[in-house]
């Protein structure tokens, strides 16, 4: 009876190791996963992270601009039937930069674009830029391009092919 009683403990603990070793897989692919789930987050954090930083050094970039000594501004009025859509640059005369931003702009169609430009006293445009608007009609754009302040008569934004022109094609959407 003894060897009958042993192999009938032996088969228990046989069989209560196989679901043990179950059970421990199981918790294994539940661990594995969880830790994929926290390693997407954390990446996901990371890039949300990379972008505030960018972000926040583009707001800083253009605080200096606007907030700098002498700071020349220039009203921009909407064109045609852009009437209510307008525009305002700030140049930094000191370190010969600009902000620019607009409000009531359209959306423009993935194969157009807005093109920021000054004018020089020949009317003579230069690119300072391509940008787009957001959902409210807005946009803005730091013009780092170190800009002949002294020879700039005017600031005008048109619609464009996407990726911008060297020279203006399209209409005007902003002037002044």
């Amino acid at each position: 009876m003894a060897p009958l009683a042993a192999a009938a403990v032996l088969a228990l603990v046989a069989v209560w190791g196989l679901v043990r070793q179950a059970s421990m897989g199981a918790e294994i692919e539940r661990l594995r996963g969880e830790s994929r789930q926290l390693a997407a987050r954390a990446e996901a954090l990371e890039r949300r992270a990379a972008q505030a930083q960018a972000e926040s050094q583009r707001l800083a970039r253009t605080l200096s601009i606007i907030a700098a000594p002498g700071v020349e501004s220039v009203r921009l009025a909407g064109m045609g039937t852009l009437h209510a859509a307008a525009g305002r640059t700030y140049v930094n005369v000191a370190d010969r930069r600009a902000v620019f931003y607009a409000f009531g702009l359209p959306a423009l169609g993935s194969d157009k674009t807005y093109q920021l430009w000054y004018l020089d006293e020949q009317d003579h445009p230069t690119s300072a830029g391509v940008f787009e608007v957001d959902a409210h009609g807005k946009a803005a754009l730091v013009v780092d391009q170190s800009l002949p302040v002294e020879r700039i008569q005017a600031w005008a934004v048109t619609i464009e092919p996407r990726g911008g022109r060297p020279q203006p094609t399209g209409p005007m959407a902003l002037a002044g």
